[in-house]
């Protein structure tokens, strides 16, 4: 399953540092982004920055363990390959989730935020076979 929005925001592209955002993002931050939001912290690994996110949407508990996979100002990628999901808060169901987020100018001080989220359940799940 794959997800796109885009956003205007009211700011010049060179105002736009998504690389920076993402990687100081706090926990109050990322929990006022979204009511679906309950928890964020930025993660370093053998030299691979990425975050782990906790949120809950449509009353599945998602669970992401993000790595990078590439960032800069105008964007960035991670990559969650042991995320998990628990239907009914009890059930475990591992999947795979990539985020992508990327800013584009609009104008002179106008800029399109757009981000994919993309979920594919893993084929070792029982309840995709």
């Amino acid at each position: 399953m794959k997800v796109s929005h885009a956003v205007p925001l009211q700011v010049p592209i060179e105002s736009v540092n998504l690389e920076e955002w993402i990687f100081s993002l706090s926990d109050e931050d990322y929990q006022a982004a979204s009511p679906a939001h309950r928890a964020a912290s930025v993660t370093s690994s053998n030299g691979v920055r990425g975050t782990i996110n906790v949120e809950s949407i449509g009353g599945t508990l998602i669970i992401q363990h993000y790595r990078e996979v590439a960032a800069g100002a105008r964007g960035f990628e991670l990559l969650s390959p042991r995320s998990r999901g628990y239907l009914f808060h009890l059930i475990p169901i591992p999947a795979e989730v990539r985020w992508t987020m990327t800013a584009a100018p609009r104008g002179a001080n106008e800029s399109e935020l757009r981000c994919v989220v993309e979920f594919n359940l893993s084929p070792s799940c029982a309840c995709c076979r």
